[in-house]
Parts: structure tokens; C-alpha cells; sequence
């Protein structure tokens, strides 16, 4: 992955927990999972001095890598999007800037794969209860580069793919919450003698 970075990757900041409350936007391991982002302004705000912030600040398009946590959420990834601009980067994630022949998105997608976090991951150091990868690890991990042209093409067709699962997600929950209020519905009716053979 080493050529396709031209920047990072660099580990996010700490900053103590008396100075959380107000201040600049931070992105922190519970604010994302694979496809989901918490919303600006539902992040922690965190005080700082702006040198600091400036080194630390995320911008649109940069690639986010969770680099310690426990072993199944180790290694997920965000490409951050232009509404999370000027959010800080937090100390148990690292970032990366990645190069113009690059689409993120392609990059998220391969290391959200089992393949692609098994490589990320396959030299995790172990603590008690949770492992860690660092700056040379994301380095070396390999995955296949196509032309930028066959990498948007790829996005593309994940993209919808996974637009149907979850279409299909949407009417499987509905239907199970009908089922529910049905058989609730059956099983009131039996009881207070309303349900005829």
C-alpha cells in the first residue's frame, strides 16, 4: 500500500479527557463502522491549540485506519467526507493521504474485504484484550492497483451492489415487523376469546 500513500500514514492526537467538552470536532473509533459515519456535529469537541489542530485536522478525501482496538474491528477504514473537513484525527486511528492515481473509495472497499483486512491485520500486535497495527504495517499491506479508471468502475458496481442489499434489508425488516404485530395480534385475539376456528 506504501505507493499508493503520498502522505501518512500518522497516528491521531491524544489529548486528556478534561479537555473534551468543547473546542474542535474529533473523530474517534466509536464514530464510524464499515459504511457509516456518526455526523459532525454529533462528534465530541475537543480543545486544543490550533497548531496542533492544524496538524492533526482531517480533509476530505483523506483515508482513516483504526489501528488498535479488538481483533474484529481492528483495521476498519473511512474515507472522510467533505462534511467531516477540519474534524481531528484521534489517537488510536491514523491517517493517510492518498495518491491522485487512487480512488479511496476502491481502497476502503479492498480493505474492508476479508482478504483485505486479513493482510492489514496479519501482523497485529496482541495486548490484553485488543491488538494493534501501526505505520509500517498499513504500509506493506498489498493489495491489487488497477487503473484509476478500472478502480471507479469497481466502486461503482459495489456501490450498487450493496444499494440492494440494503433494499432488500429495508423489506426483510419491514416484514418481520409485520409478522410481529400479526402474530401479537393472533395471539390477543386468542386470549380474549375473539379467534374462531
Amino acid at each position: 500500500m506504501d505507493a499508493a500513500i503520498v502522505s501518512g500514514p500518522q497516528n491521531g492526537v491524544y489529548l486528556p479527557r478534561e479537555l473534551y467538552g468543547s473546542g474542535y470536532p474529533i473523530l474517534r473509533i466509536d464514530d464510524y463502522q464499515d459504511g457509516w459515519v456518526r455526523g459532525v456535529d454529533e462528534l465530541n469537541k475537543v480543545t486544543t491549540d490550533k497548531a496542533t489542530a492544524e496538524k492533526y485536522e482531517l480533509l476530505p478525501g483523506d483515508f482513516v485506519i483504526n489501528r488498535v482496538n479488538s481483533l474484529t474491528h481492528l483495521g476498519k477504514c473511512l474515507v472522510v467526507p467533505e462534511t467531516h473537513a477540519g474534524a481531528l484525527v484521534e489517537s488510536n486511528m491514523m491517517k493517510a493521504r492518498l495518491a491522485d492515481c487512487v480512488n479511496p473509495r476502491y481502497v476502503e472497499f479492498c480493505l474492508r474485504s476479508r482478504d483485505g483486512r486479513t493482510r492489514l491485520t496479519n501482523g497485529a500486535k496482541w495486548a490484553v484484550n485488543q491488538a494493534s497495527i501501526n505505520q509500517e504495517d498499513v504500509k506493506r499491506t498489498p493489495f491489487p492497483l488497477p487503473p484509476l479508471a478500472e478502480q471507479t468502475r469497481i466502486v461503482a458496481e459495489v456501490e450498487r451492489r450493496l444499494s440492494v442489499v440494503e433494499e432488500l434489508e429495508a423489506v426483510v425488516s419491514a416484514n418481520l415487523q409485520r409478522a410481529a404485530c400479526l402474530r401479537q395480534s393472533i395471539l390477543q385475539r386468542a386470549f380474549t376469546g375473539d379467534l374462531v376456528a
